[in-house]
């Protein structure tokens, strides 16, 4: 928030935000806030853009308790929630984007080298239910109506970019490059387990349907102990009455072999199948899979993988992993 009225809590000047995004590691450009286009400015490290005239509650949370800088110490900092961040992203992103976004920011995984070397998990830091009462209150913001409509495509607790490619895939209609498999939950113990069986949670699960699709991304299934534990959990789930499908990266990236595999979980939900249909809107699912590939690069949401590594280095060279993670998060 640079520059705002009065009635705001916070604001900062311009070269403040700059030394605000340095200290935090956050990508620029920074976007800020400005009180009206009189003072809009588009630097290097700036995009400037004015505030709507009404904002919802919770559209700002606090990023840290006081911030200092050389001439000015400020009691608190804010930022864009995730809500209000995916009410932004509804101005410019479409529809199938907003989905992939919120089905991210729903997710439980860490984004960045160290957790994806370590998986690592995290608490979502939104969900559905907080997405929909922000977008409630919302009323008369420009992309509401965008928003509002990508909501029924998110899904929660998904736990890697791949596994919420795949539940985006589910979700979305035939017409907008998806296969129309809503209804699933991701990373949970399937419920018609017994309880005094141990069950590990399944990748996506159709619990009234009893149709569980496990992903192997072929990063850390590879080793013979996990390949054992895959085997016992699938003979647990076939137990139970459980289809168990298998979904690996040369599955999902080949179209002609994933819309076979696709067809055959639709026919074992018990859905209609219409291979015609798909054949229809077979480049809208080309489009789709280039969105997925190109995301968050155009969006400038990826984690810098050389920094990271660098910093995995850092880390070990000087073993103080809790004090430097927290640093660079």
């Amino acid at each position: 928030l640079v520059d705002l009225p009065v009635d705001y809590e916070f604001s900062m000047k311009v070269s403040q935000a700059k030394e605000l995004a340095e200290d935090y590691n956050l990508h620029l450009p920074l976007k800020v806030l400005l009180p009206d286009d009189t003072t809009k400015r588009r630097t290097e490290f700036i995009l400037s853009r004015q505030r709507p005239i009404s904002l919802p509650p919770r559209s700002f949370i606090e990023l840290t308790p006081a911030y200092g800088f050389k001439d000015q110490t400020f009691d608190r900092v804010l930022i864009a929630s995730p809500e209000y961040c995916f009410l932004q992203a509804a101005e410019e992103m479409d529809i199938r984007e907003l989905a992939l976004l919120g089905t991210e920011l729903c997710s439980i995984y860490e984004n960045d080298m160290l957790s994806f070397m370590n998986h690592r998990r995290r608490a979502p830091i939104c969900s559905i239910s907080s997405l929909t009462r922000y977008l409630e209150t919302a009323n008369g913001i420009r992309g509401i109506e965008k928003a509002r409509t990508a909501l029924k495509y998110i899904t929660e607790r998904s736990n890697s970019y791949r596994e919420s490619i795949i539940a985006v895939m589910f979700n979305l209609p035939v017409s907008k490059g998806g296969y129309n498999m809503p209804g699933f939950k991701m990373n949970v113990r399937p419920k018609h387990i017994p309880d005094n069986i141990k069950a590990q949670e399944n990748d996506v699960v159709w619990d009234e349907e009893k149709v569980i699709v496990e992903y192997d991304s072929n990063q850390g299934h590879l080793d013979e102990t996990r390949h054992d534990k895959d085997v016992e959990r699938n003979n647990i789930l076939v137990n139970c009455g459980y289809d168990c499908i298998m979904l690996t990266n040369s599955i999902i990236r080949n179209i002609p072999i994933r819309d076979q595999a696709f067809l055959e979980i639709r026919m074992r939900l018990k859905r209609w199948n219409n291979k015609r249909d798909l054949d229809l809107h077979l480049k809208k699912r080309i489009e789709l899979d280039r969105m997925f590939r190109d995301f968050r690069k155009k969006w400038n949401i990826d984690f810098d993988a050389e920094k990271s590594k660098k910093l995995k280095e850092r880390i070990e060279a000087e073993g103080a992993e809790a004090r430097m993670y927290r640093q660079y998060k």
